[in-house]
């Protein structure tokens, strides 16, 4: 840093005496055009910050350019050195479009510089394209200033001279990128030169487990940048307070992004440095499946109750036909329409029979098909009852709900699960489900719990949980960013292709496979062939109705002997 000042202020020395004149009209005008073609290419809100830290040396210049008709339509926040953090906190809590910084003859040495210069400079956004208006003849000024704005990791700040015609475009490290002795057109002036961060690595940081998708972006962005990534364990862990875990940060500030999800309203409250994540993330319940059907339930459950009643209808109203008429019928017709008993040829029935008893048998034939049917799709594939389908259902149930608590305290606020909620730390078992409780999650990772081999239950051959369609809640995340990282705008870019290219669902996408298998790797069943055959157990019901049937008619026969009995004693 002090050799590139040395040259740069021995290269002013040789313009001022080449050129010989000041450039104070020059100058001015040219800073007008530059301030106006950022205004013109801004199509929102134009942000144009002014700081004077001359302390007087400007000779009335900085007055004029301030007070001047051309820039009567630029929105200007004006600050000098007795810039108050504390009374004005909400007035840099932006990424200006433009910064002006006026420091003429000022030496801003450490031992010289005011602490609210220090200040001024640490909170503002280091990728806002800095313009310092300075005496680059004096070393001392070039230095200081130089000094400062390299520690504060500025990555587009460019030099003019005010005694000479002088543009130094720098780099990081205090290393100049361009120098020149025109003034170039106002795009060309400030140049971001992160492009060319010498090899300074990209460093990061996790509390658990982060997002697979972020961390390739970074990895990418980084061969982007032609650099590497770093990680930084240990800046907080999963038993660290949320509040406790931004200090964290904040005190280490090397860090340049932390690839946690973090809920955006909450993070906005407390820190404007943050990185909207290009998707929201919904919270969802895994509730247990409920019991499968017993034996009577896989009776009744083929057919809803109102069908069942209108059975009983039918069969009650031939039977008081019947009982009415008693010679309009040769056959018992509900043996006939049930169980196709006939007693008579129904060929050579009469009419009225044909036409009462044609219909019926018809119906109970296709509803009695349909009846089987699903009787043995319920032994192949038991179903279930009683399933918790909505919230108010799993408040109702007093189900617990294993959760996090430490990475979301308001979870144990919520006036309808709050109560139900417990701790359950992030950790590797994570995605075995104990199939007790109810388990609080995101629905990417809710999708692939009930996809693993190890949260299926083969015996009843469907999943173990299953996904409450209602969502908790719906946030918007991002990333904590570093408070002085340059790397901002180029991560916030990088995000954006790789989103609006597909990429970031390609990688999702290859996350969720790859999940699955590992886990099908991990987690096999010896007898998973067998478990799709029909055993002994799944065919009870089946039993039951033939032991019915044949208890209901023995009962019948020797009823009917004992009748026959007792009349032929008579």
């Amino acid at each position: 840093m002090y050799g590139n000042v040395k040259l740069i202020a021995l290269f002013s020395y040789c313009i001022k005496f080449a050129t010989g004149a000041y450039l104070s009209d020059e100058l001015h005008q040219y800073t007008i055009s530059v301030i106006q073609h950022y205004y013109q290419h801004k199509s929102s809100w134009f942000k144009c910050v002014f700081y004077d830290v001359s302390a007087g040396t400007d000779d009335g210049w900085y007055r004029n350019l301030l007070s001047s008709p051309q820039l009567e339509n630029v929105t200007k926040f004006i600050f000098d050195q007795n810039y108050d953090l504390g009374a004005f906190n909400d007035s840099l809590l932006f990424k200006a479009d433009l910064t002006i910084v006026y420091v003429g003859d000022r030496d801003l040495s450490p031992s010289k510089c005011p602490f609210l210069v220090h200040d001024f400079f640490a909170t503002s956004h280091t990728n806002s394209p800095l313009l310092v208006l300075l005496n680059t003849l004096s070393y001392k000024v070039f230095q200081s200033i130089g000094y400062m704005l390299t520690a504060h990791q500025f990555d587009k700040v460019t030099y003019v001279g005010t005694k000479e015609k002088i543009i130094v475009q720098m780099g990081l490290f205090g290393i100049p990128m361009q120098i020149m002795v025109k003034f170039p057109h106002p795009k060309d002036l400030i140049r971001s030169n992160i492009r060319d961060s010498h090899g300074r690595p990209i460093r990061y940081t996790y509390i658990a487990h982060p997002w697979e998708p972020a961390q390739t972006w970074i990895n990418e962005t980084a061969i982007f940048l032609n650099t590497s990534v770093v990680f930084e364990p240990q800046v907080c862990t999963s038993a660290t307070s949320p509040d406790r875990c931004l200090m964290n940060l904040f005190l280490t500030s090397y860090i340049d992004i932390a690839i946690d999800h973090r809920d955006v309203s909450v993070l906005l409250e407390i820190y404007i440095r943050m990185l909207i994540c290009v998707f929201s993330t919904s919270r969802i319940v895994l509730v247990p499946q409920a019991r499968p059907f017993n034996a009577i339930e896989m009776f009744t459950k083929p057919f809803t109750w109102g069908t069942w009643l209108l059975f009983l209808m039918t069969f009650v109203l031939i039977a008081t036909i019947s009982f009415i008429f008693p010679s309009l019928f040769k056959n018992d017709p509900i043996l006939l329409v049930v169980c196709g008993f006939q007693r008579y040829n129904l060929h050579y029935a009469h009419a009225k029979e044909k036409m009462l008893l044609f219909p019926l048998i018809i119906f109970f034939f296709l509803m009695f098909n349909a009846y089987g049917t699903k009787m043995i799709a319920f032994m192949t594939n038991k179903p279930s009852i009683g399933n918790i389908k909505t919230l108010d259902e799993l408040a109702k149930s007093g189900l617990k709900i294993t959760a996090d608590l430490l990475l979301d305290r308001s979870l144990v606020e919520d006036s309808l699960l709050g109560s139900q909620m417990i701790h359950k730390p992030i950790g590797p078992d994570n995605v075995n489900l104990d199939g007790v409780n109810a388990h609080y999650t995101n629905d990417f990772e809710a999708s692939i719990f009930v996809s693993m081999s190890r949260n299926y239950d083969f015996e009843f051959n469907r999943p173990k949980y299953a996904i409450i369609d209602q969502k908790t809640a719906t946030y918007i995340v991002g990333y904590w960013v570093g408070m002085k990282s340059p790397l901002a705008e180029i991560l916030h870019y990088t995000q954006k292709v790789f989103f609006e290219s597909g990429l970031f669902n390609l990688w999702q996408i290859d996350l969720r496979d790859l999940c699955l298998d590992h886990d099908r790797i991990e987690y096999t069943r010896n007898d998973e062939d067998d478990s799709r055959m029909l055993s002994f157990d799944d065919l009870i019901s089946t039993w039951m109705v033939l032991t019915i049937g044949m208890l209901v008619s023995a009962a019948i026969l020797g009823l009917e002997l004992l009748m026959k009995y007792f009349m032929s004693g008579e």
